[in-house]
C-alpha cells in the first residue's frame, strides 16, 4: 500500500466528495463543511431548461442536522444571461427546528434573455460564517 493511513483516508474523502458533487448532473453544486450543522439538500430549477418568459420554479430545502434549533441567514443572489440585469442579494432569517427541514418553492418567470441564469443560496450562522452554499442553473432558450 502506498502512503500513510492519513493520506489514504484523505484520498478516499476526496473521491467521495467528487462523486457527491458529480451526482447533481451539474445543475446543483453544494459546498458543505465536514461537520454538518445545516445542509442544503435541494436547490434547483424545475424545469432546468425553459424558453424565454416561461414559468419555472426554484426549489430549495435546507436541513438542520443538529439536535438544537438553528437560526440561520439565507442569502440568494445571481446573474442573468448577458443583456439582462444582475440579481441583487436578498437576505432573510429563518429558524429551523432540530432534525427538521425548511423548504421553499419560488415560482418565477424565465429571463427574457437567452443563455444561463444562475442563482446562489448561501446559508450563514449568526456570526456570518458560511454553513452551506449551492448554485442552481437555468438554461433559457428561444
Amino acid at each position: 500500500m502506498i502512503g500513510t493511513v492519513g493520506q489514504r483516508i484523505a484520498l478516499a474523502l476526496v473521491a467521495v466528495l467528487a462523486l457527491a458533487c458529480a451526482g447533481g448532473g451539474g445543475a446543483t453544486a453544494v459546498v458543505q463543511p465536514s461537520a454538518c450543522v445545516v445542509t442544503i439538500s435541494r436547490f434547483a430549477f424545475r424545469p432546468s431548461t425553459a424558453p424565454e418568459g416561461s414559468p419555472v420554479t426554484l426549489r430549495m430545502t435546507v436541513q438542520n442536522c443538529t439536535s438544537q434549533p438553528q437560526r440561520v441567514g439565507l442569502t440568494r443572489f445571481g446573474t442573468e444571461p448577458p443583456g439582462c440585469p444582475v440579481i441583487d442579494p436578498i437576505t432573510r432569517t429563518v429558524t429551523i427546528n432540530p432534525q427538521s427541514a425548511y423548504s421553499e418553492r419560488s415560482p418565477m418567470t424565465a429571463s427574457p434573455c437567452r443563455g444561463t441564469e444562475q442563482f446562489t443560496e448561501r446559508v450563514t450562522d449568526h456570526n456570518g460564517t458560511v454553513l452551506a452554499q449551492a448554485t442552481a442553473v437555468l438554461t433559457v432558450t428561444a
